[in-house]
């Protein structure tokens, strides 16, 4: 399983094996409003009173007229039928196994309990916004950060500021950079070890500018791309794992309307492997031995180096949802 074409992904579309993302939460919704139904019944007078009937009933012996009362009663009613309907069907399966541990619909603005617009380890060490020595854009405090109608909005554009870059022999100088852009990560808020990591997005093709949501621990590598775009192309890059500094982009998801519609990119972190989805489609899976750390969430846009791109380029994001184990 390794990457899908502009084709591939127009005929899923075209025969609903790719739904939408809309489709996708309507499902989502739909599934999740069943399993809270499901566990308010369980929660009810009737649930508990049929399992303490059942419970007296298969001690054996003798059974109180009232106990084969209630177990009449509740059975017959709609709400014990459509219970077991449920249970059948596997309604609740994996429901503990997959609790959504990280949530946020960007409802009520950008929440500092939850995202930092700077990079986690600068942050730490120098208390304040930081680039990297070869970027040509400046990584600015929250400035190029708002929400918008519900969503993230991370602006990049041609401006010119003084900010600091990191140099791995020099450590932190101060220099002019020609574009900014912004940056949001959870290093002090949330991480997980091992689950599922999804975001819904949509973004600004510009050629120079590139678009990105990955995953990382306490130290620099590895580092797994939940999707990374290609400056100039309109296509998304998914399934990176950099566990070393050579590591490749290892498929791409051919062409699709990533500027006007909005996608949901997923991976699917176990311990052993990897599986990145689009709009729930599965396109690449590898096997990797991973670390136990467990990995917080960077969001991202920035200027590839040479590239002089000269209108505003946005990466859009609707929701984050992270689902497994912290």
């Amino acid at each position: 399983m390794s990457g899908l074409s502009g084709f591939q992904l127009k005929w899923m579309r075209f025969i609903g094996r790719m739904p939408r993302a809309t489709k996708i939460e309507e499902r989502r919704a739909a599934r999740e409003a069943l399993v809270e139904r499901c566990l308010a019944y369980m929660e009810s007078s009737d649930y508990k009173r049929h399992q303490e009937c059942v419970a007296l009933r298969d001690r054996g012996g003798e059974t109180d007229d009232s106990v084969k009362e209630d177990l009449r009663r509740i059975e017959k009613s709609s709400e014990y039928k459509w219970f077991q309907k449920q249970m059948k069907a596997g309604v609740l399966e994996g429901h503990e196994a997959s609790r959504v541990e990280f949530f946020d619909d960007f409802g009520g603005g950008l929440d500092p309990q939850k995202w930092s617009t700077r990079f986690f380890w600068g942050d730490a060490q120098v208390g304040q916004a930081y680039s990297f020595v070869g970027d040509p854009h400046a990584y600015t405090d929250g400035a190029n950060v708002s929400v918008a109608n519900g969503r993230l909005v991370i602006s990049t554009r041609r401006e010119s500021v003084q900010s600091l870059a990191w140099d791995a022999k020099m450590g932190f100088l101060p220099r002019e950079f020609d574009y900014t852009s912004g940056v949001v990560t959870t290093g002090h808020s949330f991480r997980m070890r091992r689950g599922t990591f999804e975001a819904k997005i949509r973004y600004t093709a510009q050629e120079g500018v590139y678009h990105a949501f990955y995953l990382v621990g306490d130290s620099a590598l590895p580092q797994i791309d939940v999707f990374r775009t290609v400056p100039g192309d309109d296509r998304v890059l998914s399934g990176v794992y950099c566990g070393s500094a050579d590591s490749k982009h290892e498929a791409s998801v051919g062409k699709l309307p990533y500027s006007s519609e909005f996608f949901i990119l997923s991976v699917e972190v176990g311990d052993s492997s990897l599986v990145w989805k689009i709009n729930g489609v599965a396109y690449l899976e590898q096997q990797v031995k991973l670390p136990k750390q467990p990995l917080y969430l960077v969001l991202l846009s920035g200027v590839a180096p040479g590239a002089t791109p000269s209108g505003e380029s946005k990466l859009e994001v609707d929701w984050v949802r992270c689902q497994g184990d912290m």
